[in-house]
C-alpha cells in the first residue's frame, strides 16, 4: 500500500500515517507571495487539508470511505472536490488506488487554490462586519435509533472510529432490544456521520455477508440548549433496567428526548 504519494507541486506537503485500516494525509495549500495584508495578519497564508481514508473489507472492489477536513475551506468547496475525486477514481475500482486518491486531491485542490483563498478573504472580511456565521460554532445533539446489530464488536469499533474522526461525543446505548446513539457536535459533522452509517458496510446480514445499515432512524436533531450537559467522549453503555435508562436521560438533562422519543419505542417496556 502506498502511504507517501509523490506530489507534483511544491504547494503541497504531505504527512502520512496509518492506523489499522485508516490512512491519513495532511496537505498544506500555500498561498502566493502576494497574499493580502489581512490574510498575512491572520496567518491564513497556508491552509491545512486533512484527507482520511477508511479502508473497508471490500477494498479495492469499492472505494475507501473518504473524509476531507479543513477549518479554513468552505464545506461546499470540499464537497465539490470530493465529488470530482470520486469521479476520477471510478476507473481504478478493482485495483489498488491509495496513491491515485491523494494525487487526485492534490490536483483538485491545486486547481481551486485561487478560489479557496478568495473565499477565505471574503469570509475574513465578513467576520469584521457581522456575526452571521455564529451558527457554525453551535453544538447540535442528535438521537439515532438502530434496529439491530448482528456483528456487535465490528459495528461498535467502526462507529467509535467515526466519532473520533469527526470530533463527536456521545453514547451508544443498549437496553434489551433497544439500541440508541446520542451524538453531540457540529451539525455538518453529525450529518457526515449519519451519511457514513447509511452508506458504508458496517454490519453483516443473515448470511454473514457485509451489509449497509438500512434501519437507521433519526429520532431527534436539535441545537444544544444551555440546560443540556456536554459529553466529554464517546462510549458504550448497557442498561439492564428501564429505570436505569430513564435516569440516564434525566441526569444528562435530556428527559424531553426520553419522553418524546424513547419511552414509546416498540419493544421497550417502561
Amino acid at each position: 500500500m502506498c502511504l507517501s504519494p509523490t506530489l507534483k507541486s511544491s504547494s503541497f506537503i504531505t504527512v502520512s500515517s496509518q492506523a489499522g485500516n485508516e490512512v491519513k494525509v495532511l496537505l498544506h495549500v500555500n498561498g502566493d507571495l502576494n497574499s493580502s495584508e489581512d490574510r498575512k495578519k491572520s496567518g491564513d497564508t497556508k491552509i491545512d487539508v486533512q484527507v482520511v481514508l477508511d479502508i473497508t473489507s471490500n477494498y479495492p472492489e469499492e472505494l475507501p470511505v473518504i473524509s476531507v477536513l479543513s477549518d479554513k475551506i468552505h464545506r461546499n468547496i470540499l464537497l465539490e472536490v470530493k465529488k470530482n475525486v470520486h469521479k476520477q477514481l471510478e476507473p481504478y475500482i478493482g485495483s489498488p488506488m491509495i496513491c491515485e486518491i491523494f494525487n487526485a486531491f492534490q490536483k483538485q485542490l491545486e486547481d481551486r487554490k485561487e478560489v479557496v483563498f478568495q473565499a477565505l478573504d471574503s469570509c475574513n472580511s465578513a467576520k469584521h462586519d457581522n456575526h452571521s456565521n455564529l451558527d457554525e460554532n453551535l453544538i447540535w445533539m442528535t438521537l439515532l435509533h438502530l434496529d439491530h446489530m448482528r456483528s456487535k464488536n465490528r459495528y461498535i469499533k467502526t462507529i467509535t472510529k467515526w466519532t473520533e474522526n469527526l470530533n463527536l461525543t456521545g453514547r451508544l446505548i443498549f437496553f434489551e432490544r433497544l439500541i440508541l446513539i446520542v451524538l453531540q457536535g457540529h451539525h455538518h459533522d453529525i450529518k457526515e456521520y449519519v451519511n457514513r452509517q447509511r452508506s458504508v458496510n458496517v454490519d453483516v446480514d443473515s448470511r454473514g455477508q457485509s451489509c449497509k445499515e438500512r434501519m437507521l432512524s433519526v429520532l431527534s436533531e436539535q441545537k444544544m440548549q444551555d440546560t443540556n450537559m456536554r459529553f466529554q467522549d464517546f462510549s458504550v453503555i448497557d442498561f439492564y433496567a428501564a429505570k436505569e435508562l430513564e435516569d440516564f436521560f434525566t441526569h444528562w438533562n435530556m428527559r424531553d428526548l426520553f419522553v418524546s422519543h424513547v419511552k414509546h419505542l416498540h419493544g421497550v417496556c417502561l
